[in-house]
């Protein structure tokens, strides 16, 4: 058994071609989304009529995120420092 068999991939990656795409796009489910944000299914659901998430939508109409939408939306959401920002700064 390799390393990359032992690496969890979201359950969201059934609709990948290949294990290899997957891997390097993964999908996540709206299950594996509000673990991997560390949030609540309802807070997902907000969070979406906000439009601060826009899901992929499968054929059938069941959501899927991507790990970089994700991501971007944690790396959005930290909290700042006080202080000055950096543009502020001289």
């Amino acid at each position: 058994m390799s390393d990359q068999d032992d690496q969890r991939i979201p359950s969201g990656n059934h609709g990948a071609s290949s294990a290899a795409k997957s891997a390097r796009y993964p999908l996540f489910n709206a299950r594996d989304a509000v673990e991997y944000l560390g949030i609540s299914l309802s807070t997902l659901n907000r969070i979406e009529k906000q439009g601060l998430l826009v899901p992929f939508r499968t054929p059938g109409g069941h959501r899927r995120y991507g790990q970089q939408m994700l991501d971007e939306y944690l790396e959005g959401t930290r909290q700042r420092p006080n202080g000055p920002q950096p543009a502020e700064r001289e």
